[in-house]
């Protein structure tokens, strides 16, 4: 990874997620996980170069439909699980 950062001077990192808070979770652990490759690589570029890292929440990005049961109680979700 920081070879591929530093080598193509990639300006920003990002995560997409979904809504969904587990999604969101899930991107920030993502996040977390690459904040020290890319903290390492921003201590040795100048300031304009520097890498961000961020999560953007992307509400087109759906999980898949429950068919009618889309809308109901939450219990009736065991039944497709």
């Amino acid at each position: 990874m920081l070879g591929v950062l530093s080598r193509d001077a990639i300006p920003s990192l990002v995560v997409y997620s979904s809504n969904f808070t587990r999604a969101r979770q899930t991107a920030k652990e993502c996040v977390r996980a690459l904040e020290r490759i890319v903290n390492y690589e921003n201590d040795h570029l100048p300031d304009k170069e520097k890498i961000s890292l961020d999560v953007l929440i992307d509400n087109r990005l759906l999980e898949r439909g429950f068919g009618d049961l889309d809308g109901t109680k939450v219990t009736n979700y065991n039944y497709v699980w």
